[in-house]
């Protein structure tokens, strides 16, 4: 499917992400961390060695890192009306939440990471955010995003993957709010001694559901 460039929602247009510092305050950020220390007893690792090359979204990206379930500190939190508010009020976009909860993500051992990928169908918009992040920039575990290549096949973004990039590297209590359905984006592989911790929520959009089966 194709989308002309006057036709796109104006959060694509600005590139389909924003970083912002202070959506969590410092209680509600300690309250996750605890949940997560929690979590990570029963946390799964989720490795996938080669690519399955998907072109469009979803697919098995390559990729090597633990995941947990969240719980009702962090479920609380995505059904917050609050917080869907303000996703509304920054993105222009009317979200609902994908699932009943969200998850845990932690990047903890040498050359943990993401390969590119576009998010599963319904996952339109997913709000990232730091929890901890030992090492600085230097420890990797850096988010890529290629928003000019939107309309895209992934293939094109693996044969250049320098072009168009931007690199971002979450401090921990800031937030990615990205147009994960069509913005193909990645991690980093992480250096040895370090981790990184992320909170994951999906969001489905009502004002584009032409995202909802596949990108433009």
């Amino acid at each position: 499917m194709t989308v002309g460039a006057s036709a796109l929602h104006p959060f694509l247009a600005r590139g389909g992400f924003e970083v912002w510092d202070e959506l969590l305050g410092a209680e509600d950020l300690q309250s996750l961390i605890r949940e997560a220390a929690r979590a990570r007893v029963t946390a799964q690792e989720s490795c996938v060695l080669e690519d399955d090359l998907e072109e469009v979204r979803g697919g098995q990206p390559a990729r090597r890192f633990f995941t947990g379930l969240g719980g009702p500190v962090q479920r609380a939190m995505f059904h917050s009306p609050d917080l869907r508010r303000e996703l509304q009020a920054r993105t222009g976009l009317a979200l609902v939440p994908l699932a009943d909860g969200g998850s845990f993500t932690w990047y903890a051992g040498q050359g943990h990471h993401l390969a590119v990928h576009r998010d599963i169908p319904g996952c339109e918009v997913a709000v990232i955010t730091c929890l901890s992040a030992s090492g600085g920039p230097r420890a990797g575990g850096h988010l890529q995003l290629w928003p000019q290549a939107w309309s895209k096949p992934l293939s094109s973004v693996r044969a250049a993957p320098a072009s168009d990039r931007e690199s971002l590297w979450l401090r921990p209590g800031q937030t990615l709010v990205l147009f994960g359905g069509a913005i193909p984006h990645a991690v980093t592989p992480l250096r040895s001694h370090h981790e990184r911790l992320v909170s994951v929520l999906c969001f489905s959009s009502l004002d584009i559901p032409q995202f909802r089966d596949a990108p433009p």
